[in-house]
């Protein structure tokens, strides 16, 4: 290809991929041939708006000094495990807690306030773990039955295993990690275990373990809301199905100063109690109601409700207010109590709209969101890449199929999504490579690209200067003459 068709490829060639973006309510699509890219909104609203705290976990949400992006989900989630009945008005009560934020900003330290401010006792406490399963073995450990005698005997008694559980990891990574492993099955079992209480899993020595728990699951994930690159790891496709949609998610967006503007000290109970006698019932207050019903104005409130389409979220806003009227101890689910869960319900809308996994309904559009967000790691380095080698090593045959992952490489490199990168070959000569590639920073114009814009704009250059001064010194070679060119184009 000669200099112009370069220069073309990547500048005057992009209406092949279409550079209108279609404006969506929280985000934008960069239409490709081969797909769709999803860009989050800039202007989606993090912030948890106040009117959608509820009854006594709202309150406690403003007394702990915490962002309530992050005071109330690990409420909610805390608070989850506390109720014996495992459904109630005909909603399961457990739930799946991610907090969102740098590192720095308070994730664990609202989980650990919630705990404090609820009085969640941890120490020989038989519904909570601070673990993070790494498989569903792991797991099944945590919440399933035990021998009662000798190990792995068929027929032997067993110790029933908890009836209900809070399990808190730090880094909720390590389990989705290790459940992305082509073996592990530990995200399949956390889906069920949202859906339901019972699993049974074989030994492979004739004995059979099993489960009868309510499982809650709270955590923390190092991200934000200008990069999210890390949530897109740990939240892969896979987890997209079923995960992604179970989990409720809270968010911190700045920095937290645990010892002044943030400080705070749990409160003595035994200042509020005047003239204590030895008769210490006041201690013992009522933690939750059992509610029993939605009243007829929060059931129609919730039927008329237009819920943001393809989420799993008309389920969610039933399970937040029958837990935040649990814990304001109320038997019946009221309109307000119901009008505070659908305003954290769209919230939760909000959230996902910037922390997007983007599942596609189909294999081609799932090979060209993980082609796409490979590309785009390289890409904020300023690297090129080799789309085959990332298919290797990324298995992309095997999850996509030979076909699609040909056909879509392909239709990238026509559309020039990606364009080559200049490369010299050993007889000092520059060629325009058939493995390397950048991708196409006309497409890519956000500031997280600028790395891959400068090494475009630096790779044609170097070619450019070959190409204008490539033979006009005969006592030069051509090896020399490109060293020293690059050499120039690199401190220039």
């Amino acid at each position: 290809m000669a200099k112009a068709t370069f220069s073309r490829c990547l500048y005057g060639a992009a209406s092949a991929v279409g550079l209108d973006k279609a404006k969506t309510l929280f985000g934008t699509v960069t239409q490709t041939q081969s797909g769709s890219v999803f860009k989050p909104a800039e202007s989606a609203n993090l912030e948890m708006p106040e009117s959608a705290l509820y009854g006594r976990l709202g309150k406690l949400a403003k007394e702990v000094n915490l962002p309530i992006g992050a005071a109330y989900p690990a409420l909610i989630g805390v608070f989850s495990v506390t109720p014996d009945q495992h459904e109630m008005a005909g909603v399961r009560v457990n739930q799946y807690v991610c907090m969102l934020g740098e590192s720095g900003s308070g994730k664990n330290v609202a989980f650990d306030r919630a705990m404090e401010a609820l009085e969640f006792v941890t120490y020989a406490n038989q519904s909570f773990a601070k673990t993070a399963p790494t498989g569903s073995r792991i797991l099944m450990q945590i919440v399933g039955d035990k021998p009662a005698g000798a190990k792995n005997v068929k027929g032997a008694p067993r110790i029933p295993g908890p009836r209900k559980m809070l399990i808190r990891s730090n880094e909720i990574s390590d389990c989705f990690l290790a459940g992305r492993s082509e073996t592990s099955t530990l995200i399949n079992r956390l889906t069920d275990f949202w859906d339901t209480n019972e699993f049974q899993l074989p030994d492979g020595k004739g004995a059979i373990q099993s489960a009868d728990c309510r499982l809650s699951w709270i955590g923390g994930l190092p991200t934000k809301a200008e990069d999210t690159e890390k949530f897109l790891d740990i939240f892969g496709r896979k987890t997209g199905d079923g995960l992604y949609n179970r989990f409720i998610f809270g968010y911190v967006s700045e920095p937290i100063d645990f010892d002044g503007k943030h400080a705070w000290k749990k409160p003595d109970p035994f200042a509020k109690v005047e003239n204590l006698t030895d008769d210490y019932t006041a201690f013992a207050q009522q933690q939750y109601e059992i509610v029993l019903r939605f009243d007829d104005a929060a059931w129609k409130m919730y039927r008329d409700w237009k819920v943001p389409e393809g989420q799993r979220l008309r389920l969610h806003a039933k399970k937040i207010a029958v837990l935040t009227a649990s814990a304001n101890l109320e038997s019946t689910v009221t309109a307000e109590c119901m009008a505070a869960a659908i305003v954290f319900v769209e919230w939760q809308a909000q959230i996902r709209s910037v922390f997007n996994i983007g599942v596609s309904e189909n294999l081609e559009g799932a090979f060209t969101e993980r082609a796409l967000s490979a590309f785009e790691r390289a890409a904020r380095k300023g690297e090129q890449f080799d789309p085959a080698r990332l298919a290797h090593d990324g298995k992309w045959s095997k999850k996509f199929g030979q076909r699609i992952v040909q056909g879509g490489i392909k239709s990238f490199k026509e559309s020039y999504t990606i364009i080559p990168a200049y490369r010299e070959l050993s007889n000092g000569k520059w060629h325009e490579s058939e493995r390397w590639y950048y991708l196409n920073p006309q497409l890519y114009v956000e500031k997280e690209f600028d790395a891959n814009k400068a090494a475009v704009e630096k790779n044609k250059a170097t070619f450019d200067a070959w190409w204008k001064d490539f033979g006009e010194d005969k006592k030069e070679t051509p090896k020399d003459k490109v060293s020293r060119l690059k050499k120039k184009v690199a401190t220039s």
